[in-house]
């Protein structure tokens, strides 16, 4: 019997909503109960916004989360909100590009990280061809 509690929190924009809905068709897929809760204000983009996810085996009694096992925090601002309400060995990930603070409970501090370091993965030369070739060609290439 495992439940994990899940707050993905940042601004409007960063893909927040997609990447708690993306974890609970995971989930379901998987076969286990979700709850997803999305909340966010009234702007297109940059406004905050957050959702909860639950992925249990059990059934989900309530879609609200006192403390969470993991908090993905993609801005100062959720950082500064939900580093206080991660459990006891939760794990907290921070976008460190856009947060210009550490944690400041390092024990529970597992995963810090910027996205910079994908994008500056080596760009296969662009070639003329068949897109399915291009794709093949970007697949080999070591990470």
């Amino acid at each position: 019997m495992s439940t994990t509690k899940i707050i993905i929190a940042g601004f409007g924009g960063q893909g927040i909503l997609f990447t708690g809905k993306l974890m609970a068709y995971q989930g379901m897929i998987a076969g286990r109960y979700v709850s997803w809760l999305p909340s966010y204000g009234p702007e297109v983009r940059g406004g905050t916004c957050n959702c909860s996810v639950i992925v249990s085996d059990e059934p989900i009694g309530s879609p609200i989360i006192d403390n969470p096992d993991i908090v993905i925090a993609m801005n100062r601002p959720s950082l500064d909100k939900y580093e206080p309400m991660v459990a006891k060995g939760g794990k907290l990930f921070i976008e460190s590009s856009l947060i210009d603070r550490k944690a400041e409970r390092h024990k529970r501090l597992l995963h810090s990280g910027s996205g910079d370091r994908f994008r500056k993965r080596r760009q296969p030369p662009r070639q003329h061809g068949h897109p399915r070739q291009r794709y093949e060609q970007e697949r080999l290439l070591p990470v």
